[in-house]
């Protein structure tokens, strides 16, 4: 299946200059994010979020050239080759952070907030007041990826309201993709949102959780809050979770 700009645009609101950029992209040559693949975008939540989000950073007054530069693209690239790595226990936790440290100072030209987001991942969260972590911790997996925020040269205000923005996406992103991992996520014992938070608590707060990401989206891509507001109420949640808790004898 082939995802196009027009169906980013549509379906997202993603801007089609960007979404032509990235769906033309090649496919990385020896990147483990993109192995086996022979599509830049195919349509899976793990390469959707990357035109998604670029255009919420666009929405938010990044410039597209800066954007979809060469060296910027080079840059998330190599982050989620090495976010990979980890998932392939390759390596640990510890050197995928270590790795995308120094990426962000091969490719990045804010290295104070290079030092910040290292406090944030060493545990020294009292030192970041501009980052909003999710208290689920199975919400914070994707937050090596705000590395690539050091390429750009933002003040603190604009950080707060990148990363303010990044939280209300990646939590909507991260519950979509563990309401679909649910069974498999349970049966392997890996990372997941509702198994963190207790599956059969779950339904009322992911319905917090993703209202909220639909009220920060709103103002920032209509488009894309409509789409989760049409999640919430499409999945039925409450259903699909008496299901799964019925057929696990839970």
């Amino acid at each position: 299946m082939f995802v196009s700009d027009d169906d980013l645009k549509l379906t997202y609101g993603v801007d089609l200059q960007i979404g032509k950029c990235l769906v033309d992209r090649k496919v990385p040559v020896d990147n483990l994010y993109w192995k086996s693949r022979y599509l830049y975008i195919p349509p899976m939540t793990g390469y959707l979020f990357i035109p998604i989000y670029i255009d919420l950073q666009y929405r938010l007054g990044i410039p597209k050239e800066e954007l979809l530069s060469e060296p910027h693209l080079l840059f998330l690239e190599a982050v989620l080759h090495s976010a990979a790595k980890q998932e392939f226990l390759q390596i640990t936790k510890e050197e995928h952070i270590r790795e995308c440290i120094a990426l962000g100072k091969q490719y990045g030209k804010n290295h104070e907030y290079l030092e910040l987001l290292a406090n944030y991942f060493s545990g020294r969260k009292d030192k970041v007041d501009c980052w909003p972590g999710s208290e689920i911790q199975a919400l914070n997996r994707g937050d090596a990826y705000l590395f690539t925020f050091s390429f750009f040269d933002l003040d603190i205000d604009e950080l707060r309201k990148h990363m303010s923005t990044w939280r209300a996406f990646i939590d909507y992103y991260l519950i979509l993709d563990d309401f679909d991992d649910l069974e498999p996520d349970y049966d392997k014992g890996d990372e997941n949102s509702l198994l963190e938070v207790g599956v059969d608590r779950a339904a009322p707060i992911m319905k917090t959780v993703l209202y909220k990401s639909y009220e920060v989206l709103e103002s920032v891509n209509p488009v894309l809050a409509n789409r989760i507001d049409w999640d919430i109420h499409k999945r039925k949640i409450d259903a699909a979770i008496n299901a799964f808790l019925k057929k696990k004898g839970l």
